[in-house]
This record gives C-alpha cells, structure tokens and sequence, in this order.
C-alpha cells in the first residue's frame, strides 16, 4: 500500500472522528488533481470548480460510506467527480478548451496542441473521460475501471475509440 493512500486513510479516520484539520488536509491534497479531472471532462474552468466543489462535499458528507478497503480515497473522489462532470456536461453546459486540464506537449498556441485539445473536447462524455484518466492524471486501465465502476475491458474500449476519434480528427484537420 502507497504511503499517499495510508496518509488518506488516516486522515479519513480523523476526520470520521471530528478533526477539521483533517478534512481540510484531505481537501486540500484532493483538489487539484479532481479538478483537473473536472476539467477535462467538462472543458469548462468555471464549471469544474463547482462540480469538484460539489464533489468534495458531497464525499465529505458521505465520509462514513468510503471502505477503504474497496478502494483508495482518490479513487472513490475521482469516481464521484466523474459522474457529476459528466451529468454536468450532458446538461448542456458550456464546453471549452482543455489546456488546463491535461499536461500536454507543445506551446498553447502550436496549431497542433490547439487542434488536439479542440479534438479531445469534441469526444463523448465517457470516453473524454478515460482520456484525461489515463494522459492527463496517469491512471492504469485497471484504476480507471475502479473509478468508472466498469470493466477494464470497457475502459480499453473506449480507450480505443476515443484514440481513433482524435487519430481522425486529427488527420482531418491537419489535411485542411
């Protein structure tokens, strides 16, 4: 077990306990990283802010129900952050570039990093949101199904997909 994933379940156990120092700690280390993971989803600075704030109150409201060991605390707020971002971004919300969100080679105005992040932001809900898992934040397929709650095979899939969408829509737009 990672010593990040043994300092949350500690201050999980804290702040189960009535530390507020703990959840703030938990708030602070977590984020970041949700965010860009609301980010990415939802291409909307504005709009990750309040989906990862609502996030985060909605895992700290529920601290009682993480089982530590089911899942790491990143995991299960990543999980979260997923659905509300997604259920966000199906709601008609605004879309825009996701520089921000993911770690991306090349200068911010290099036609090709524009045209990927534009590619990325044109990819459906679900599979947006195993590209930012897996490029943006670093997550194996197998974290990405635990965050998901899908099979892995399901997340190489769309994994698959959302990689041959951008491959041609890539192809497309540089043919232009």
């Amino acid at each position: 077990m990672s010593d990040d994933r043994l300092l949350d379940e500690r201050l999980v156990e804290r702040a189960r306990a009535g530390s507020r120092e703990a959840l703030d700690e938990l708030v602070e280390r977590h984020w970041r990283p949700a965010w860009r993971v609301a980010r990415g989803i939802t291409g909307d600075p504005r709009l990750a802010e309040d989906v990862v704030q609502e996030s985060m109150l909605a895992a700290l409201r529920e601290l009682h129900r993480f089982e530590p060991s089911r899942a790491a605390f990143r995991t299960w707020l990543h999980r979260i952050t997923v659905n509300r971002a997604i259920n966000a971004t199906r709601r008609g919300r605004r879309h825009a570039a996701l520089d921000d969100a993911m770690s991306l080679p090349g200068e911010p105005d290099d036609p090709l990093h524009t045209t990927f992040l534009e590619a990325i932001s044109g990819l459906r809900p679900a599979h947006r949101a195993v590209v930012v898992l897996r490029y943006g934040l670093d997550y194996s397929p197998p974290e990405i199904a635990d965050v998901l709650e899908v099979p892995v095979g399901t997340v190489n899939s769309r994994l698959a997909r959302a990689l041959e969408t951008l491959r041609e829509t890539m192809e497309s737009k540089n043919a232009q």
